[in-house]
């Protein structure tokens, strides 16, 4: 199991929040550099799940300068309900 809290108790509920606020610590960071880290043409994928706050995620990366964000997929899966965000640079037409 893998914890970014080096306080994180294995044998509690606390280990589903380890992170960071929203479950985004890891989302944040990677935010924080994606746009510079793909190419002209490359997309990115995000997995992410409703106590993400989607939203959020969404207006980070746009105000990263990525152009589209498209909603791949949603599902709900036992209590989660999880989602694959697509981004690119660049507008892209959906058939």
């Amino acid at each position: 199991m893998f914890c970014l809290q080096t306080n994180c108790d294995f044998n509690s509920l606390t280990r589903s929040w380890a992170g960071g606020d929203c479950g985004r610590k890891l989302i944040d960071q990677f935010v924080e550099n994606s746009f510079d880290i793909i190419s002209e043409n490359g997309v990115v994928y995000l997995l992410i799940i409703k106590e993400n706050k989607p939203q959020e995620v969404i207006d980070n990366m746009m105000k990263k300068g990525f152009k589209a964000c498209h909603k791949v997929m949603e599902r709900k899966c036992k209590n989660e309900c999880l989602m694959v965000l697509r981004f690119s640079k660049h507008i892209i037409k959906h058939s």
